[in-house]
């Protein structure tokens, strides 16, 4: 079935291609769209009709719940052609940005394994410092400790047992313990370091990409553009604000306005960096995505969906022949003579037990 649908999606797609706009008038674009579908529906009953799994109505089923997942693009597509904004993140990720999707994975697994190594690097130091919670609030909800609290209570161990091993001297009993508590101190430190670096990575990155779908499909034109007249704005301002200062200076000291200089020296620096960025980011992106890329892509997608709805009434048809061989196996997995066998056996005991107890000679 699977391979039927993808022979007849292979001839099918074609049919889209008559509904992406070319100049024609309104009456037209309203016929366009019903006839795609007749001749889709129709080429779909005929190639999996008579494979003999589903039925007429069942494969009308797939077409009409596939139609009405994809109808809002197909109205945007005979409206607008094939817009970008029909593409789901995950299509576009794996065509263009396999890379970046491939190092957030990364970096979420690291994340998990410094989470993990906080958790046990607090769990120890618990341990080491016996140290327990205080009791939960009146709802009961357990107060859970945190590095925080753990660091504080370290610190204050290891501070007195270094005052203790002063009095008894280098080679006192206390320094094993000491050791131990500097050694749970670093592994929190480390554990905790390790996160923040990996979190911040992680934000970075996602961020990165988020604005490279963006860029991808809709360009940086305008991105840039307000970007630039951001930065010119805060440049006119900073030239205005240290000529005002400069006649400030002048007509000598006195009570003086605070200075917006910082302010608008960190805007440029800001806006400078973005504009950068956005460079940086157009150059990897590679420009903004063809309409025969976006087409392949919507396409794709409209498969998927058509794919699971055929999948969701071959998996009910499975399900109804798994639960035949069931309930046959229910009724015939043990042969007669086998069962005869054992009535047999279980009367030849009960008339034994019968005996014994007198009912029968």
């Amino acid at each position: 079935m699977r391979q039927h649908l993808a022979d007849w999606w292979a001839i099918a797609r074609d049919d889209f291609a008559h509904l992406a706009p070319e100049g024609e008038g309104s009456a037209t674009k309203a016929e366009r769209l019903p006839k795609v579908r007749r001749a889709l529906i129709s080429s779909l009953l005929e190639k999996l009709v008579p494979v003999g799994v589903l039925d007429r109505f069942q494969v009308a089923g797939v077409f009409v719940n596939w139609w009405d997942g994809v109808k809002y693009d197909l109205k945007t597509i005979t409206t607008s052609g094939w817009s970008p904004t029909l593409i789901p993140d995950p299509y576009l990720i794996r065509r263009f940005f396999q890379k970046e999707a491939d190092e957030i994975e990364e970096l979420e697994a690291k994340q998990s394994v410094f989470e993990t190594a906080l958790a046990e690097a607090i769990e120890n130091a618990a341990a080491l410092l016996e140290y327990e919670a205080e009791e939960g609030d009146e709802e009961g909800a357990e107060v859970k400790l945190t590095a925080a609290d753990m660091r504080k209570e370290l610190k204050v161990a290891i501070k007195e047992e270094k005052a203790k091993s002063t009095s008894v001297g280098l080679f006192g009993s206390k320094l094993g313990e000491l050791s131990e508590l500097e050694k749970a101190l670093e592994a929190l430190d480390k554990a905790e370091a390790g996160l923040k670096i990996t979190k911040d990575s992680l934000k970075v990155k996602t961020e990165e990409l988020t604005l490279k779908l963006d860029l991808k499909r809709f360009g940086a034109v305008k991105r840039m553009a307000d970007t630039a007249k951001l930065l010119a704005a805060a440049t006119t301002q900073l030239k205005a604000a240290e000529a005002g200062e400069a006649v400030a200076a002048k007509s000598g000291p006195g009570c003086q306005p605070k200075s917006p200089l910082a302010g608008l020296l960190k805007d440029i620096e800001v806006l400078t960096a973005r504009a950068e960025m956005l460079t940086r980011l157009v150059n990897e992106v590679g420009g903004v995505i063809t309409d025969e890329q976006a087409r392949e892509l919507i396409l794709e997608k409209h498969h998927d969906l058509v794919a699971e709805q055929l999948e969701r009434y071959l998996n009910t048809e499975k399900r109804t022949l798994i639960g035949v061989f069931e309930n046959l196996w229910g009724k015939y997995a043990a042969a007669a003579s086998a069962l005869e066998q054992e009535r047999a056996t279980t009367m030849e005991g009960l008339q034994d037990f019968l005996k014994k107890l007198g009912y029968v000679s």
